[in-house]
């Protein structure tokens, strides 16, 4: 039937009266019924030019005449509707309106099943649905197969990778005594391993010789010569000598632009091509410090970026970030060489409790939530090293005539410590030890016992390993043919 217009008079003639006993004469409904009408037409958007005459509106004429009323009224019956929509919605919240935009001339029964399911509010699905059938297991790469002994893997290892295989043969895990508690880091010098903990002490580097060397609570340590230095808890410089002889070294503060009773959290690193008495210093800004003198004078040095970690190891290298990127320093005999770093060593470097090593030609950098990466020439590319995740300490150096990265990673759920060494030139990685309950270890004040620092010593084949409960020695075992 086409559209009924205002000049298609035969069809207007044609058409029934909306109530046999009004008058035909009427034109238009009274002014009472637009209140009632108004909102009908808001909700379906009539046009005022054409309507479908096939449209099902639910409205409802009914003769109220009966009830002894002189006038007529029109009652929009949406009863239907939202009896309909109540239906539909599967018992949903009857407070509700219903639909958005519903539009009355749509037929609901063609809407098709409901994928409402549940009553909670803000569910939009079954409850069936909610869950998978399939669930991740911890391996992604092999589902179901679990690794043997390594049930505290269970938080910790719901990655894409697993932590390194285990060593045929663990290492010897003693703890230390004499060293104290709290220990916050390690410095291996040519005579004794210098201990900051509670106070600062000394050790034989075979093991004898324990020595309280100075009440001095430091947070760093860098050798130099027979001597250390150490970065003290409120931002100042110590240069201490065996026997617990320690001076002061004021200078670097100006060099750095500090108040000399600044808090700066200074970071510090041998110059080892700079001669026995050369190091340098930083505050996490554009500039470094450097002494050639053992600190009696520093000259100061732009960087061309901040400077967010002072390498451990040889050559000195920085790893800074400025206006074009992140980018590794290497102080060598011409001065400072910048290799930016590629996508795989910066996402490393966007982390967590970053730490960076240095050994020759190679570089390690780990990032506690983003694993490790190496390279293996001076930082032109990096690779991952798969497995190597909660990295609190990292140490490098030889050890049977290749190149080791020894790691510290501590494993929250089990509160675990592991020792990991990773074979440099074959990028593999394996468990060595395991530092946690169960073993020789004492419990420590902090529930949180992660390593804190780790010391290479090749000549007595010794990884000093410090933490909060104290000082512990990770020796490999004797190899025999």
């Amino acid at each position: 039937m086409p559209p009924i217009t205002p000049h298609d008079d035969e069809a207007l003639e044609e058409l029934p009266p909306l109530d046999p006993s009004m008058d035909e004469e009427r034109e238009g409904p009274d002014d009472d019924l637009t209140p009632l009408l108004s909102p009908l037409e808001e909700d379906i958007d009539l046009e005022e030019d054409s309507m479908e005459p096939d449209a099902d509106l639910g409205l409802e004429l009914t003769d109220q005449s009966e009830e002894g009323d002189d006038g007529h009224e029109v009652v929009l019956d949406i009863g239907n509707l939202l009896s309909l929509a109540e239906e539909e919605r599967g018992g949903e919240d009857a407070d509700r309106a219903g639909p958005e935009a519903l539009d009355p001339a749509a037929d609901l029964a063609d809407l098709g099943e409901p994928i409402v399911g549940s009553l909670e509010e803000g569910t939009d699905e079954p409850l069936e649905d909610l869950v998978s059938e399939d669930l991740p297991e911890l391996d992604a790469d092999e589902p179901g197969d679990a690794l043997d002994e390594a049930s505290w893997l269970a938080t910790d290892a719901l990655r894409d990778e697993d932590l390194p295989k285990r060593a045929e043969r663990s290492w010897g895990v003693t703890h230390h005594a004499g060293a104290g508690g709290d220990i916050e880091a390690l410095a291996l010098g040519p005579e004794r391993l210098w201990v900051a903990g509670r106070t600062l002490v000394s050790v034989g580097r075979d093991g004898g010789d324990t020595r309280e060397e100075c009440a001095l609570r430091a947070l760093r340590l860098a050798p130099l010569g027979g001597d250390v230095v150490a970065v003290t808890v409120g931002g100042g410089l110590e240069r201490v000598s065996p026997g617990g002889s320690a001076r002061g070294i004021p200078a670097v503060h100006s060099a750095l632009d500090l108040s000399s009773g600044a808090s700066a959290a200074l970071s510090i690193a041998v110059l080892a091509q700079g001669g026995t008495d050369a190091f340098l210093v930083a505050a996490g800004s554009h500039r470094v410090a450097v002494t050639r003198n053992g600190g009696s004078s520093f000259e100061p040095s732009e960087v061309g970026g901040r400077v967010t970690q002072v390498a451990s190891g040889a050559p000195t290298r920085l790893l800074v970030h400025g206006t074009e990127g992140w980018a590794l320093l290497e102080w060598g005999q011409s001065g400072l060489e910048r290799i930016a770093l590629d996508a795989a060593a910066e996402e490393v470097a966007c982390g967590e409790h970053v730490l960076v090593g240095s050994l020759g030609t190679v570089v390690v950098m780990t990032a506690a939530d983003r694993g490790l990466c190496l390279s293996l020439d001076r930082g032109q590319s990096f690779a991952r090293v798969p497995g190597c995740l909660h990295v609190s300490a990292l140490a490098l150096g030889v050890r049977d005539g290749r190149p080791r990265a020894f790691l510290a990673s501590f494993v929250e759920s089990e509160e675990k410590g592991l020792i990991i060494e990773i074979d440099l030139a074959s990028k593999t990685a394996e468990i060595v030890a395991e530092l946690g309950p169960g073993d020789d270890l004492a419990a420590g004040d902090d529930p949180d016992d992660r390593a804190r620092a780790l010391a290479w010593d090749a000549e007595t084949r010794t990884l000093w390993v410090a933490t909060q409960s104290g000082l512990w020695r990770v020796v490999p075992p004797e190899w025999t043919a």
